[in-house]
């Protein structure tokens, strides 16, 4: 769920012409809940997509993808 909801909000950051090739790496630190609505912070750099989950305070996942493609502009 946690995973899904990134590469949903960095295809909609990047554009369709971007896209996730494979996981880098990931780290699960606290559960996310169903009702529960997260923070995904994403930082790209060059072709390596950062991403860090939070609820509020807490921090619930990081970890980055590698991708490939251009982002839109």
């Amino acid at each position: 769920m946690i995973l899904d909801a990134v590469i949903s909000a960095a295809q909609t950051w990047l554009g369709a012409g971007f896209h996730v090739e494979r996981l880098s790496y990931a780290k699960f630190l606290a559960p996310l809940k169903p009702e529960e609505t997260a923070r995904i912070d994403l930082l790209l750099q060059s072709r390596r997509l950062e991403f860090a989950v939070h609820l509020g305070g807490t921090a619930l996942a990081n970890g980055a993808f590698d991708c490939a493609g251009e982002p839109a502009s």
